[in-house]
């Protein structure tokens, strides 16, 4: 409950407490589940060491979801995806790098396709903060083409914008426009406003670097 309300410090206070008789009365579905809730808290708050400590040790205990009635697989790709996204804010892309390549190959491994574009657009971002730009834009290529399979348009337009930052980076701004365009429609539709702003300045840079200055001062203003 505390976590749900962003009072994260509450909930890892709570959340130690019941570690405490989890492990005093060794139940282990009670301690897989604190685990997991207090990995996820302490990511909240930005503390990704103790995050990763706790996720590490709910790794260790995947068979608790056997009790719970999930596969074993899906757990294991549940805490490695986790992992992943923590070592990423850590700044130790490689390492994150290493779990999203778990995680995809165990969706892979499951015939999971519909799973596969969240890792798939992770690895893409993963590739592009190392300024790998040509292999982030192969995974969001490939993120992208899954999101329209299943109609994701959350996804697909994710894929979209990142692409065009992609592409922007190399600076190949055509194609960077295109694509941010494509995304600012999925945008418009779903009502992301955020979003939506965030894409007409982009777009608005990228029409400058091609000194296209009318059409950049219309988006910007």
């Amino acid at each position: 409950a505390y976590n749900s309300l962003g009072k994260y410090d509450k909930a890892i206070g709570y959340g130690q407490k019941s570690l405490e008789i989890a492990k005093e009365i060794k139940d282990r579905q009670l301690e897989g589940k604190t685990l997991f809730n207090l990995g996820n808290s302490y990511k909240a708050l930005g503390q990704y060491d103790k995050a990763v400590e706790y996720q590490q040790q709910f790794l260790q205990l995947l068979a608790i979801f056997k009790e719970l009635g999930s596969s074993e697989n899906e757990a294991k790709a549940i805490a490695i995806a986790n992992l992943g996204d923590t070592y990423h804010k850590l700044g130790q892309v490689q390492k994150a790098i290493d779990y999203y390549q778990q995680v995809l190959a165990i969706f892979k491994q499951n015939g999971n396709r519909k799973f596969e574009g969240a890792p798939l657009w992770a690895l893409g971002t993963a590739y592009k903060d190392l300024r790998q730009y040509q292999q982030a834009i192969d995974y969001y290529q490939q993120a992208l083409a899954i999101a329209q399979e299943i109609k994701d348009r959350q996804l697909e337009g994710n894929a979209l914008a990142d692409l065009g930052v992609a592409y922007e980076s190399l600076s190949k701004y055509d194609k960077a426009i295109e694509y941010h365009l494509k995304s600012l429609t999925i945008a418009r539709e779903i009502k992301n406003h955020l979003w939506e702003v965030k894409l007409l300045i982009s777009l608005g840079n990228a029409y400058y670097a091609l000194s296209k200055y009318d059409q950049s001062i219309n988006l910007l203003s």
